[in-house]
């Protein structure tokens, strides 16, 4: 297990780095999640619970793609706050399990509908849990969206210079708009890695590999003489039978 969610951690933590980093110049926004959701949606169908051990190194992959952006008043936007909102809100694809464990693992991978129903869950509780605390952490409450200033100076069309002031809040309260990005990532890549056989409960696939394969080493220690032995005695059950008829 742990060698599995390392790995799945290492690979996401990676493009997850780089995908934000050209997000925000590419979107003019602040994703807070552009791999990450696809992971621990894979980290919780594998692993259960336990995926969700991959969240904080991947929250924090999102912190430094943010961070590296061209964009300086973006950057500014991955902070502490988006750090721990982006953190505490992934742990809502934990509801996954429910899910899982009422109708399997399998089955739920095995109906496109179903997946698809549940991707729209997990992005609709995870964006809605970071608005949330994103605007608890930047005021304090939930009454009003916080207020953090951001001025820069911009020069216009005309050649004249002209401060611009942001409110960097509101870039960690759209995430609905600037995660759409994340969410189209997670229904491709489900998908796909679907069909390869990624999306599954590992502790049950050892479980069937283990059952086919000791049926496979019955079917091969069954001989020629066996099966004539076993149609015999069918037969002579069946005279039996009928003699007693």
């Amino acid at each position: 297990m742990a060698q599995d969610l390392i790995m799945l951690t290492f690979i996401g933590g990676l493009l997850e780095v780089f995908t934000t980093k050209f997000a925000t110049v590419v979107f003019n926004g602040t994703p807070f999640m552009c791999i990450s959701l696809l992971i621990v949606f894979i980290a919780v169908a594998r692993w259960n619970l336990w995926g969700l051990l991959t969240i904080p190194l991947l929250a924090l992959t999102t912190m430094l793609g943010g961070k590296w952006s061209e964009a300086n008043y973006l950057a500014m936007v991955y902070d502490w706050r988006m750090y721990l909102s982006t953190v505490l809100s992934l742990c809502m694809v934990g509801v996954n399990v429910i899910f899982f464990k009422k109708s399997t693992t399998k089955y739920v991978a095995s109906q496109p509908l179903y997946m698809i129903l549940l991707m729209l869950l997990d992005y609709a509780l995870v964006c809605v849990v970071q608005i949330l605390l994103y605007r608890l952490f930047c005021a304090g409450t939930l009454a009003h969206s916080g207020y953090i200033e951001f001025s820069y100076t911009k020069v216009n069309e005309s050649g004249v210079s002209e401060v611009i002031k942001e409110n960097l809040c509101r870039y960690g309260e759209g995430t609905l708009v600037y995660n759409l990005f994340g969410l189209v990532v997670l229904f491709v890549g489900g998908f796909v890695l679907r069909s390869q056989g990624i999306i599954c409960n590992v502790k049950q696939r050892f479980i069937d590999d283990k059952i086919n394969a000791d049926l496979d080493r019955a079917d091969r220690k069954f001989t020629i003489s066996e099966a004539e032995e076993e149609a015999s005695g069918e037969a002579e059950s069946q005279d039996e039978d009928k003699a007693k008829e």
